[in-house]
């Protein structure tokens, strides 16, 4: 059985990154400039950049449609921004969206280092989380 009308063409989310914690040190002379790029399937929005902290808070709001069949994934990429060189990687967190999403919902994820499957730990020895 193929996915029903609603499910072909989606639901509309919508997803509020409030904060970060825990941040790692990734400059040498100072603390993290974090900033997140939330990805739902191939449509990308990004929060601002909050400089020289190791605890962020956001207000950022995006909009997001979602399928269920196949679903869709919520990824949210932590990085560090870098005013001379590139940005730094710091690592990221996906959430499959479920039917879940459609109610207001917090979700606290920790963020893992995509290329060795790790948990990215913070300045404090805590997992960074978003």
């Amino acid at each position: 059985m193929g996915p029903t009308a609603v499910e072909s063409r989606g639901h509309e989310i919508q997803v509020a990154v409030l904060c970060v914690k825990h941040l790692p040190k990734t400059d040498l002379m100072g603390k993290c400039d974090p900033y997140c790029i939330v990805k739902c399937d191939d449509i990308k929005q990004r929060t601002q950049v909050v400089k020289k902290t190791y605890d962020a808070e956001y207000s950022d709001v995006f909009n997001f449609t979602a399928r269920l069949s196949p679903p869709s994934a919520l990824t949210v990429t932590l990085m560090d921004w870098d005013k001379m060189s590139k940005d730094d990687y710091i690592g990221e967190a996906m959430l499959p969206v479920s039917t879940e999403a459609f109610g207001q919902c917090v979700h606290v994820m920790s963020i893992f280092d995509r290329a060795t499957g790790h948990a990215v730990t913070g300045h404090d020895g805590q997992r960074t989380q978003v």
